[in-house]
């Protein structure tokens, strides 16, 4: 098991457990909270998804990430403390979807799992299109949200094979 595993293992892990106790503690939510909440997430991850297709990754860095944050994928875990860097690289990383033939992205009908009142998931499949609409990459990721004074707040993103989506009973 290589170190960065390890890491990443440990940092999920001890989010986890975070959000499990945190869930435990926290007041009951009522179905009406629940069916909010998972309209305010989805509308967030709508509002990355537009960011991301608009090239604006200043705001991504600067109003839908939460400082700081984390990034899991193949290559460990990233926390970044500092909205400009991440800012910066959804920068490159638009750049690079771009070089590679990249026109829009869908990210549809994300499954929002309501843990706490101030905090859910929210994910699923997205797939990268090309202009004249074939399909250029699928993927899928998870997010991490948290409410924060601004609205909510993607406290991690989880990159993961597009056969594990996240999938949650109310």
């Amino acid at each position: 098991m290589t170190h960065a595993f390890r890491f990443a293992s440990a940092a999920v892990f001890i989010g986890l457990a975070a959000l499990s106790t945190a869930a435990q503690a926290a007041p009951t939510l009522t179905p009406q909270d629940v069916a909010r909440i998972k309209t305010e997430v989805a509308a967030a991850v709508q509002n990355y998804a537009d960011s991301f297709n608009n090239h604006d990754a200043k705001t991504i860095g600067e109003k839908l990430y939460n400082i700081p944050s984390t990034r899991v994928d193949a290559r460990g875990v990233t926390v970044t403390d500092n909205a400009g860097e991440i800012a910066k690289s959804y920068e490159g990383a638009i750049k690079q979807a771009v070089a590679s033939g990249w026109d829009h992205s869908t990210f549809p009908n994300p499954t929002v799992c309501v843990l706490t009142p101030d905090t859910a998931l929210a994910g699923g499949p997205y797939y990268r299109f090309r202009k004249d609409g074939s399909t250029l990459t699928e993927g899928a990721e998870t997010f991490v949200f948290t409410r924060t004074k601004d609205g909510w707040r993607i406290a991690s993103q989880i990159m993961q094979n597009n056969g594990k989506i996240v999938t949650c009973a109310d």
